[in-house]
């Protein structure tokens, strides 16, 4: 008969790496010594969806006071079903500095991300960030411009692919000049066109991002007034 204990190192790094942080920590956390030297050493990928409850946050917070090192991916749902400021809550709480993957979800609530962002143009190990928020968001003019000047103008030589998609016309990048060129990956939603621009303005892009294989774009006719109105 094998028991947990007979496992290998190796097949405990097989079957952490199928399973996300909470649940790493919630199913094998404080089972013996062995355990606890393999779990601080194995990568850990953070998800946090619409389904959870602020109690967990509290648990997985807790843990990684000793494991956000550890984190090379984060999946954040700005809205849980008894708390609203998700993103805000783990980055006041944790420095991920080799953070890897980034992506932030919002549909519910407002976003105030001003201390996150500063933390973000600091990772030096980022290579993928996406922001996807309903156009619906209250999102602070100041925090969408330092947000595109940040995320856009990223120095770090490991960043590869930038998807924005939130109530903001994208249309600055046609004039950029400090952009981040080494970028393989870009979408961008642009709302409301102003009447001067042309969608096929961002043709310049393509002379500015030269290391450039995906370039995704969305035009959304959606408007304020959309959301005032119904």
């Amino acid at each position: 008969m094998t028991r947990l204990e007979n496992l290998s190192n190796e097949l405990f790094f097989e079957i952490f790496d199928y399973l996300h942080a909470l649940d790493i920590f919630m199913g094998f956390s404080s089972l013996n010594e062995r355990i606890s030297m393999i779990l601080s050493s194995i990568p850990l990928r953070v998800v946090v969806s619409s389904y959870h409850c602020y109690r967990q946050l509290e648990i997985l917070s807790s843990y990684l006071m000793n494991h956000a090192h550890q984190v090379i991916s984060l999946s954040l749902q700005n809205y849980v079903r008894d708390f609203s400021s998700v993103i805000s809550f783990f980055f006041t709480r944790h420095t991920f500095e080799n953070l890897e993957l980034c992506a932030f979800y919002s549909d519910h609530s407002s976003l105030r991300l001003q201390n996150v962002i500063q933390q973000l143009q600091n990772l030096n190990k980022l290579r993928s960030f996406r922001l996807i928020a309903a156009p619906c968001i209250e999102f602070c003019e100041t925090e969408r411009q330092y947000l595109r000047q940040t995320i856009l103008t990223h120095k770090s030589s490991s960043l590869r692919s930038i998807e924005l998609s939130y109530y903001f016309n994208h249309s600055h990048i046609t004039t950029a000049v400090t952009c981040n060129w080494i970028l393989t990956s870009l979408t961008l939603t642009f709302y409301k066109l102003p009447g001067n621009l042309s969608i096929y303005c961002i043709l310049s892009v393509l002379h500015t991002y030269r290391a450039l294989q995906r370039l995704h774009l969305y035009i959304s006719t959606f408007t304020r007034s959309d959301v005032e109105q119904s």
